[in-house]
């Protein structure tokens, strides 16, 4: 056995307070992560939000040539920028509130005396 045969790689990187697209800070932590086990490896992209639930994950696998640098410790840039943007698998997806029945009844009230 050569001494790749085994190869094993975990990276994690923490960024709080992510910017979102308008650059205001939202309070959502971003943790990108890196794993290769011998040939195959993955990176992945997880949002959480302020108060620390996972709310979008989004991984895709490495090629051949980034497991290679990584290996070689030479510095990818952009490397996770494929995956950010439309999570693959969302976590979570927050609906909007729904009113109340009662909120409803007074704006049905509401709209029949303006129509009068």
């Amino acid at each position: 056995m050569s001494a790749d045969s085994h190869y094993t790689f975990h990276s994690e990187q923490i960024a709080s307070h992510y910017t979102s697209k308008n650059g205001k800070p939202s309070g959502q932590t971003r943790r990108n992560v890196v794993d290769i086990q011998n040939n195959t490896g993955t990176k992945s992209v997880n949002i959480y939000d302020a108060s620390g639930k996972q709310i979008q994950t989004n991984s895709k696998p490495l090629n051949q040539e980034e497991i290679e640098k990584i290996r070689a410790n030479i510095f990818i840039p952009g490397l996770f920028n494929d995956c950010q943007g439309k999570p693959c698998n969302a976590i979570r997806n927050v609906p909007k509130a729904r009113k109340s029945r009662r909120s409803l009844r007074k704006n049905r009230r509401k709209t029949r005396k303006a129509s009068k």
